[in-house]
C-alpha cells in the first residue's frame, strides 16, 4: 500500500461511542489526515496518511506515525501491510486532498562515546520535532492569507442583473465569509469568543490582537479583488473587523465537570476522580494557555521541598499552598470554593520565592496578570477584561480600596461586566482566579461574613536570617524543577477533588479571625476595653461613641459613622433602647475598675 498509493493506514479499534466521536473530530483536525472513516466493525476508525516511504520502511514509518498521532485505541497489528483495510462504507467519509505528507524521522542508531554537548543537541532537536513550538497568530494568519484568491463578488452576492451594483456591504460580508470558509477548509481554528478573536495554534487558543486582525482582513480583501485604496482604508478595515465579530462567534464549550484539564508542552493532562491521562491537545477544550514544561510523572523537586520545609514547616500549610495553585486549573462547574488565597507576612519570609515559582510554573505574563484589587473592581471594567485569558491574577500586594460587591463576584467566579478601551461592555464568564501576597492586609473593608469567608489567609511567619537567604533560590527551582513542582501541585489537585474543600487548618482559621477583628475598628475597641453585652448595666450611645472615636484616634484607625457604629454593636450582640435623653446601650466592662466611658 505504501509503495503503490503513498498511503499508510492506521486502525483504531474497540472504541466506546463517545471516544470514537471524540477521536474522529481530533483526527479530522490533524493536518496529516488524508482520509478518515468508520471501520466495517462499527466500533473503530480507519485513518489514511500520506507517507514518504516504501515497503521496506513501512514498520519504521508506522511506529513513528503511531507515536505522532497518539491514540490509546491504536491496533498495532496494522504494522503488517497485508492487514490494511481501506474499503469505506461510511457515509460520513472524510477526505482532505490538501493533507500534509508525513516524513518519519530516520531510524535510531546506537552510538557510543558521543560527546555530551552533541548528545544534548540531538535530544533538543528530537524534542523539537515531537513537541514543536506553537505557531504565533501572525504566522498562522500569514499562512491563511496565502490561501486567499480572487473572488467573483457579484456571483458570491447573487447579483445576476447587470444593473445591480456592488455595494460596500457586499464586499464586507463576502470577504469575511471567504476568510471563514478558508479557515474551516484548512481546519485552522479562527473564531470570536466574548470580545476576543482567537486562533488555534495547534496547542491552545491564542488571542489575536485587534490590529493584527484588522491588517489581515484588509490584506485578504485586497487579494480577493477589493480596490486597494478601499481595502487599506482604516474605516473599511475597521468595518471588516466589526463584520468578523458579527459572523465568527464560537460559543465557549461547557467544561466537563467530571474532569480537570491542564495544558502542558507535551499534551493535555486530563484528571478525573478515578483516572488520569495525558492526551493530545484538542481545540474542543478551548484552553487558552500552555504551561512551559513537560508532564513527567517521575519528576521531583527536592530544592523546592527544602524551601517549603524551611518557610512553612506546618504540613497543613504546605498542603493548602499546593491546593491553592491546583485550584487555578479547576472550573467552577467542577468545584466552586469561592476562595481567594492571601499569603500574609512581613519581612523575609519566603513569599516572594513562592510568587516567582508560581509565575514561572504558569508561564509568566502570557498566563498571569498582577492587577490590584482596586484595579480589578473599578467602574471602568478595563482590568477585568484583561484577566479574561489568564489563569491567575497573582499580585504581590493587595493595598487600596475595592468595590466589595465586584470582589465577591470575582472570588466566586460569577459572570462580571468588563470592557476593552473604546469597546462596548460585555460579560466575561471565564477569567483568572485571584491570589495575592501581602505585607499588610486591607483595612476598613466590608464587615460581613460574605466578605471574609472568601479569603483563605495563609500566614508566612518564619523570618529567614540574612545569612541563610539564597537570592538565587527562585532561579534554581525554576531552572530545574518545574515538572517536579507540578507533580506537587497535582497532589493538591487530587486532594481538592477528593475532599471537595481546602485542607482544614486551625492556624489559618485563627489568622482570618484575627484579621477580621483588626480590620473592624468597632470590634477592636470592644476587645481592647473588654466590653460585653449586659442585662443590667447601660451607657448612653453618645458617650460610648465618643469613647470609640477617641480610641480610633489613639490607634490610628478611621472611625465609622454613628449609624454604622450602632449596627456593628448589634452585630456583636449588644442591644439598645430609646430613653428620654437618647439611646442607651446595654453594656459593661469585664474590668469593673476601668473607666471606659
Amino acid at each position: 500500500m505504501d509503495e503503490h498509493s503513498g498511503l499508510l493506514c492506521l486502525d483504531l479499534d474497540k472504541m466506546p461511542p463517545a471516544a470514537m466521536a471524540e477521536e474522529r473530530e481530533r483526527l479530522k483536525a490533524d493536518p496529516l489526515t488524508f482520509a478518515l472513516f468508520t471501520s466495517p466493525s462499527g466500533n473503530g476508525l480507519k485513518v489514511l496518511v500520506r507517507v514518504n516511504t516504501d515497503k521496506a520502511g513501512h514498520r519504521h514509518a508506522f511506529a513513528a506515525l503511531v507515536e505522532r498521532m497518539g491514540s490509546a485505541y491504536m491496533d498495532k497489528g496494522t504494522s503488517d501491510p497485508a492487514r490494511a483495510c481501506f474499503l469505506s462504507w461510511d457515509p460520513d467519509l472524510y477526505v482532505n486532498e490538501a493533507a500534509e505528507v508525513f516524513t518519519p524521522p530516520p531510524p535510531m542508531k546506537v552510538v557510543e562515546g558521543m560527546p555530551e554537548e552533541e548528545l544534548a543537541e540531538i535530544e533538543r532537536r528530537a524534542l523539537a520535532r515531537l513537541f514543536p513550538e506553537p505557531e504565533r497568530p501572525a504566522k498562522l494568519l500569514d499562512k491563511l492569507l496565502e490561501q486567499v484568491e480572487k473572488v467573483d463578488f457579484r456571483e458570491r452576492a447573487g447579483l445576476t442583473d447587470e444593473a445591480d451594483k456592488l455595494g460596500k456591504r457586499h464586499f464586507l460580508v463576502c470577504a469575511v465569509e471567504e476568510v471563514l470558509d478558508k479557515a474551516r477548509a484548512n481546519r485552522w481554528g479562527l473564531c470570536k469568543n466574548t470580545a476576543f478573536i482567537y486562533v488555534f495554534n495547534g496547542a491552545y487558543w491564542e488571542a489575536v490582537e485587534k490590529e493584527e486582525l484588522q491588517t489581515f482582513l484588509g490584506e485578504a480583501a485586497e487579494r480577493m479583488g477589493v480596490d486597494r485604496f478601499d481595502a487599506r482604508h482604516y474605516v473599511f478595515m475597521g468595518q471588516l473587523v466589526q463584520q468578523f465579530h458579527a459572523k465568527a462567534h464560537l460559543p465557549t464549550p461547557e467544561p466537563n465537570a467530571d474532569v480537570v484539564l491542564v495544558n502542558l508542552r507535551n499534551g493535555t493532562f486530563e484528571i478525573g476522580t478515578k483516572e488520569q491521562r495525558l492526551r493530545p491537545a484538542s481545540p474542543r477544550d478551548f484552553l487558552t494557555y500552555q504551561l512551559p514544561f513537560d508532564y513527567d510523572p517521575e519528576a521531583t523537586a527536592p530544592t523546592f521541598q527544602a524551601y517549603l520545609d524551611r518557610v512553612q514547616p506546618d504540613q497543613d500549610h504546605q498542603r493548602i499552598l499546593a491546593e491553592c495553585v491546583a485550584y487555578l486549573f479547576v472550573s467552577t462547574g467542577t468545584l466552586k470554593l469561592e476562595k481567594v488565597p492571601l499569603l500574609y507576612g512581613t519581612g523575609a519570609n519566603g513569599k516572594s520565592v513562592f510568587f516567582d515559582v508560581v509565575n514561572a510554573l504558569l508561564g509568566g505574563g502570557a498566563n498571569v496578570s498582577s492587577f490590584t484589587l482596586q484595579q480589578l473592581t473599578d467602574e471602568s471594567g478595563y482590568f477585568r477584561a484583561k484577566i479574561a485569558n489568564k489563569l491567575v491574577n497573582y499580585a504581590s500586594e493587595i493595598n487600596g480600596k475595592m468595590d466589595a460587591a465586584i470582589f465577591k463576584a470575582l472570588a466566586s467566579g460569577e459572570p462580571v461586566s468588563a470592557r476593552l478601551p473604546y469597546g462596548e461592555p460585555f460579560t466575561v464568564t471565564r477569567y483568572a482566579k485571584l491570589m495575592f501576597n501581602c505585607n499588610e492586609l486591607p483595612r476598613e473593608v466590608e464587615q460581613t461574613d460574605a466578605f471574609f469567608r472568601r479569603f483563605l489567609l495563609v500566614p508566612f511567619d518564619v523570618t529567614i536570617p540574612d545569612a541563610e537567604q539564597d537570592k538565587g533560590l527562585s532561579g534554581k527551582i525554576i531552572g530545574n524543577e518545574l515538572s517536579g513542582v507540578f507533580n506537587w501541585v497535582l497532589g493538591g489537585l487530587h486532594r481538592l477533588l477528593r475532599q471537595g474543600r481546602f485542607t482544614d487548618s486551625q492556624a489559618v482559621r485563627d489568622a482570618l479571625d484575627q484579621y477580621r477583628r483588626r480590620s473592624d475598628s468597632v470590634l477592636g475597641y470592644l476587645e481592647d476595653h473588654s466590653l460585653k453585652p449586659s442585662a443590667t448595666g447601660n451607657k448612653p450611645l453618645k458617650d460610648l461613641y465618643t469613647s470609640y472615636t477617641a480610641h480610633c484616634k489613639d490607634t490610628g484607625s478611621r472611625p465609622c459613622g454613628l449609624n454604622t457604629f450602632s449596627e456593628r454593636l448589634r452585630n456583636a450582640g449588644f442591644t439598645m433602647d430609646r430613653r428620654k435623653h437618647g439611646r442607651i446601650v446595654w453594656a459593661e466592662s469585664e474590668h469593673a475598675d476601668e473607666n471606659v466611658f
